[in-house]
């Protein structure tokens, strides 16, 4: 056998395997140490998906008016009330109220069904809370009815919810379509009450 002084060929791609791993993992050291933590699930996607539950769970339910009944539902410009079957904090039926103030998205879960609780008057005050988004300069609701943007809708069930926000981002706009088929329940309703009263 002769005496060599060079490398074989599967040396080299032996020391080149090596070298790569070792330089792969310095540069997956250096960049989790120089970027921020990446969490799995912002608290913006986490407020997204409550939201969406919340009023794609949006509940067909009748309450006292006048001399009548009419669906449970209140929209304005500042606030959001209305009956949901898809409660973040209860089991059942809750009224929910979803409110800007203070610089925050607010949200108020209240169930329906309890020893105190008329459920055909549901109450206003009282129930769990919890700040969906905070830091935000300002807010609105807006509501999708017979295909126009409304700054309102009472008693009525509008096709889609717009909440429009603006934080440290800018504007912003989220649309949630309402799941509720209103014109079938009215017409049950009315059948319901024309038969018993």
């Amino acid at each position: 056998m002769k005496n060599s002084k060079g490398l074989t060929l599967i040396e080299l791609l032996t020391g080149l395997v090596v070298l790569s791993l070792l330089v792969g993992l310095l540069a997956f050291s250096l960049r989790m140490l120089f970027l921020p933590p990446i969490h799995p699930y912002p608290r913006e996607a986490i407020s997204f998906y409550q939201l969406r539950s919340l009023i794609q769970g949006l509940y067909p339910y009748l309450i006292r008016h006048g001399d009548g009944l009419s669906f449970f539902f209140s929209g304005s410009s500042e606030e959001v009330v209305f009956v949901s079957g898809a409660c973040l904090m209860s089991e059942g039926l809750c009224r929910i109220r979803i409110w800007f103030g203070e610089g925050a998205l607010h949200l108020q879960e209240l169930p329906l069904y309890s020893g105190k609780i008329d459920y055909l008057n549901p109450p206003k005050e009282g129930g769990k809370e919890l700040v969906l988004w905070d830091d935000l300069r300002g807010g609105s609701f807006h509501y999708l009815i017979d295909g126009q943007w409304k700054d309102a809708a009472e008693g009525r069930f509008p096709s889609a919810i717009r909440i429009r926000f603006e934080d440290r981002k800018g504007k912003r706009d989220f649309y949630f379509p309402v799941r509720v088929d209103f014109y079938e329940k009215r017409a049950l309703a009315q059948g319901a009450l024309h038969e018993e009263f």
